[in-house]
């Protein structure tokens, strides 16, 4: 039953990635997204740990590419930039108040994955330096931030953590109806 429910589970949230990084997504121009892709990252990872929020990370990005094809046509370092997102959101801890340490994650992401990996991706791609294709880059990599900070503040302060487990689900599944935390 465990691994079913881990299963039903991956499956969600790859659907879930799909929709938020091709369906939800703003491209303000061709090689800049704005996503909520990372919340399901912070969710699968919070649930199920590192290993599990980099499979499902990765899965759904290779299926994302198959269902919807991008418009230069499928690369696999961007496959191997959201498992290193699912990794990377894994250490986020959600609704333990902890700021500071989503803070830190989320600077790490941006740097390592946004501002190193997608752009020498870019730059592959398109055949262009990697110092111009960041310029044109960083006024959506810094709008996306912003957006990703405030939810992940969001996200912080709510008290979800005991619902971000595989126990915690089933023991408020348990509760009483009207029995408070």
């Amino acid at each position: 039953m465990k691994h079913t429910r881990k299963l039903v589970y991956m499956a969600m949230f790859i659907a879930l990635e799909i929709v938020l990084t091709r369906l939800v997504s703003l491209m303000p121009s061709n090689t800049t997204r704005i996503s909520l892709s990372f919340v399901v990252y912070a969710f699968a990872g919070n649930m199920f740990g590192p290993v599990f929020g980099l499979i499902s990370a990765a899965i759904g990005d290779l299926v994302g590419a198959i269902l919807f094809p991008p418009i230069g046509g499928f690369f696999p370092g961007f496959t191997l930039s959201a498992a290193v997102s699912g990794f990377i959101f894994w250490y986020v801890i959600l609704g333990k108040k902890q700021y500071l340490r989503g803070g830190i994650i989320l600077l790490v992401n941006t740097l390592l994955v946004d501002v190193l990996m997608n752009t020498l991706w870019l730059s592959i791609i398109t055949k262009t330096p990697f110092i111009l294709r960041l310029q044109l880059r960083l006024p959506g990599i810094l709008v996306n931030n912003v957006l990703r900070f405030v939810i992940l503040f969001i996200l912080i302060q709510k008290d979800i953590q005991g619902v971000l487990h595989e126990k915690g689900y089933s023991n408020r599944s348990k509760r009483k109806i009207g029995e408070d935390h």
